[in-house]
Formats: structure tokens, C-alpha cells, sequence
């Protein structure tokens, strides 16, 4: 299967824009070094096609984290091993996806599951999920860590430069179940602090 184009320069300057009120530097050095080396299709020479995902927060290389909170509203495990959560944010100012019928955001756990597709077995060696998932339900409360990223293999662009389906925050590095009726974690924007390089 052939990936869809990559998002025009301009969409992903507008929505890591979006998303800077978000970053979440304290998890930048986990994610790159523990969970991207690992996510399908990103680790060279596994699968048959690459660079599946475009990262909207740091780069294709050094992906950085953002950290939201809200609520799952579905959750669905695939062959690749990975557990789909759907997932509506609690911040309306973070960037979904805007086709009607579609779920506002995915965030994806690597590995959470047994692999039965081929191909996703070489980007799992070494690797084994430390998110615990026995407490993930819809209806669940969440606050997650992870890049924003846009699925090529599903993502469509649709009207006025808004991406209609393929945003998801893929891998989740970090996650923490939140109290039920909880008030959400504070939404004031936080400036990045972090330092390039």
C-alpha cells in the first residue's frame, strides 16, 4: 500500500503552532530514546514502506513530546500490536482531526499486544511496553504523553487546509490514569523551555 502524500509545510507549521502551549520537554529523552526506535514502519528497513509517520512536533528524527489530558471513547487492538485508543481531549485548543463520524485524536501504546502482523515483528526486539493497560476502558479518564504525528497510511487533508482524519499521538510514552469526575489538568499555555539541540 502506498502512503498519501505528506501534509504541506504550511498545515504542519500551523499545527505545531497549535500544539506549542503543549510540549512537554520532560519526556522528550524517553520517547526518543526508549520508544521511537521502535514504532513500525519508522525503524529502518522494517516493513515495506517508511516514513509512515510525519512528525508535526520536533522531527522525523527527533520527535517531541506534548502532553494532553482527556477522555477514551474507544479502544481497539491491532495485529501490529499496537492498542488504539480513541480519544477526545479535554483542551479545545489542542488540534484534531475534523472529519465528521471520525474520533478527535488516536493515541496509539506500541506493543501492548501480541503481534500477529509479519512485517511489525522486527521493530519490536528489545523492546517490551511498560504502560500498564488493564485500567483502559472507554470512559476513562487519561493524561498522555507522546509526539503529534499524522498517519500517511490513513490521514486525509480535507477542506481549508484541516486534516480530516490521521492526527494521533503515536507512540505514548508516558500515561496516567486520572480520577473519575476529576477536574482537568490545568490549561493555562505553557511556554517551551527546551533547548535545541
Amino acid at each position: 500500500m502506498a502512503y498519501k502524500k505528506p501534509l504541506p509545510a504550511s498545515v504542519v507549521a500551523a499545527l505545531a503552532q497549535r500544539a506549542t502551549p503543549f510540549l512537554a520537554p520532560k519526556y522528550d529523552k524517553a520517547l526518543q530514546q526508549k520508544f521511537w526506535p521502535h514504532v513500525y514502519n519508522e525503524l529502518p528497513g522494517t516493513g515495506t514502506n517508511t516514513d509512515r509517520l510525519q512528525v508535526i512536533t520536533g522531527t522525523d528524527s527527533l520527535p517531541v513530546a506534548v502532553q494532553i489530558s482527556g477522555t477514551i471513547t474507544e479502544k481497539t487492538p491491532q495485529k501490529d500490536g499496537d492498542l488504539h485508543l480513541a480519544f477526545t481531549p479535554d483542551d479545545a485548543a489542542f488540534p484534531i482531526n475534523k472529519s465528521p463520524g471520525e474520533q478527535p485524536l488516536e493515541a496509539e501504546i506500541i506493543y501492548a499486544g501480541r503481534v500477529t502482523q509479519t512485517d511489525a515483528e522486527k521493530a519490536q526486539i528489545g523492546y517490551k511496553n511498560p504502560i500498564l493497560i488493564t485500567q483502559l476502558k472507554k470512559g476513562t479518564r487519561i493524561q498522555i504523553a507522546g509526539p503529534l504525528i499524522f498517519d500517511r497510511a490513513h490521514g486525509v487533508l480535507s477542506t481549508g487546509n484541516n486534516v480530516g482524519y490521521g492526527l494521533e499521538i503515536h507512540p505514548i510514552a508516558a500515561l496516567t490514569v486520572l480520577p473519575a469526575g476529576a477536574a482537568p489538568p490545568s490549561t493555562t499555555p505553557r511556554r517551551s523551555t527546551r533547548a535545541s539541540g
